[in-house]
């Protein structure tokens, strides 16, 4: 299951001046639910959502997100 890198994700934030998720969502232009369930392990990413946060953070995939096997 790939998983958001949580502290990665907020000091990438807070460099771009973004001080909330709810914020990110806005500025991404991603549903806060949508992002929410995928934060908490109800639902996958998209690539076009990984896509929007790399380009609004400038990064790479890797900075923000990792792989850990499933538990089922």
């Amino acid at each position: 299951m790939i998983k958001l890198k949580r502290r990665e994700f907020k000091v990438l934030c807070a460099q771009h001046d973004i001080p909330s998720d709810r914020q990110f969502c806005l500025r991404a232009g991603i549903n806060n639910m949508s992002f929410s369930r995928w934060q908490n392990g109800h639902t996958a990413p998209n690539l076009r959502m990984i896509d929007t946060i790399c380009e609004v953070l400038n990064c790479q995939p890797g900075d923000i997100l990792r792989w850990e096997r499933d538990p089922s």
